[in-house]
């Protein structure tokens, strides 16, 4: 954990943490929302019901916004994002 000075918020404390194990279990956890989007057996389709599992699953421990996600109607694609 630490704090940076940004000269967009004067005199506001910003934190920062990055934990990477809880970025690993994110990034599982889309893996496992794409894998369900696209097997053969009862997929996982349309871009609101994947939504709904990606909000609900993926951002359970906030780290998703460091994901980017992109969904479609029969797919999700996701990558980290760097910097």
């Amino acid at each position: 954990m630490s704090e940076i000075v940004s000269a967009d918020f004067p005199g506001e404390r910003l934190p920062v943490c990055l934990n990477p194990r809880l970025l690993q279990a994110t990034e599982e956890i889309l893996e496992v929302i794409a894998a369900r989007s696209r097997r053969g057996s009862q997929p996982l389709r349309g871009r609101g019901a994947i939504n709904r599992v990606v909000g609900r699953d993926a951002n359970r421990k906030k780290m998703a916004k460091h994901c980017r996600i992109h969904v479609r109607d029969d797919d999700l694609h996701w990558s980290r994002q760097q910097g």
